[in-house]
């Protein structure tokens, strides 16, 4: 039995759409307070009136949605509170925002706040479209993601080894799985996955660990090893590959 309808404002960012029969839309929104939420649009797909640019993708909005206790919230309003309309026009911007917004649908859990992710990925949006990544897009994708690993709790234990507690060497190359989650010494690392298996789950020079840690990914050899490990994470924990 569904209980009594309930109203929330709150920001949100659009993280998918899919039509839904004749005339509606459900889409799936991340929001400041509510973490990810899915929401039916009535008339969706003939009207703009309710939602306007809300349901364009990259756009911050302000949305009000009515919850009575079932898998999707209807969305009652919606307006547009930062628009990014540089970021539309640029094709590298718009293919890195994305895959931050398609690594955050599948990384976050149903109704579950997570305002740190919305803090992040706005931030990096914000970025895009101010053109003040130009060049550095990679760097920033890979920076968003290491931080949204993070905050939903598959971050990379990259300073001790996971299974036995063993401190990882300064300086020293380290066998990293991210698919296990973090670094492992020499001998859980023979006894738990065999050879190394390339640079997903091999032996990565400490330098390029530590950068990784501390989230000073610059180079192009930390931003593809940290592309790589966010990559391998999703699609460990989340069952996402790109």
């Amino acid at each position: 039995m569904r209980g009594r309808a309930t109203e929330r404002e709150t920001l949100a960012l659009l993280l998918g759409r899919v039509d839904y029969g004749e005339s509606d839309v459900i889409v799936t929104f991340l929001t400041e307070e509510l973490g990810k939420v899915g929401a039916l649009v009535r008339g969706g797909r003939k009207s703009r009136r309710r939602a306007g640019g809300a349901l364009e993708p990259m756009q911050t909005a302000r949305v009000t949605l009515e919850d009575r206790g079932g898998e999707l919230s209807t969305l009652r309003e919606a307006r547009v509170e930062r628009p990014r309309v540089a970021l539309l026009g640029n094709l590298t911007a718009l293919e890195t925002a994305g895959t931050a917004l398609r690594w955050a649908r599948h990384a976050c859990p149903p109704r579950m706040p997570e305002p740190e992710v919305f803090a992040e990925l706005s931030l990096l949006l914000d970025d895009l479209d101010a053109g003040a990544a130009a060049g550095r897009e990679d760097a920033l994708l890979a920076r968003f993601g290491v931080r949204l690993l993070e905050h939903v709790g598959w971050g990379l234990e990259l300073g001790q080894c996971i299974v036995c507690g063993k401190p990882r060497p300064p300086a020293r190359a380290a066998i990293v799985s991210a698919a296990r989650g973090g670094v492992l010494c020499v001998g859980c690392a023979g006894h738990a996955i065999g050879a190394p298996k390339g640079a997903a789950e091999g032996a990565v020079r400490g330098a390029l660990v530590d950068a990784i840690a501390s989230h000073a990914i610059e180079s192009p050899a930390e931003v593809a090893l940290a592309l790589t490990w966010v990559r391998t994470a999703l699609a460990a924990h989340a069952g996402y590959e790109e």
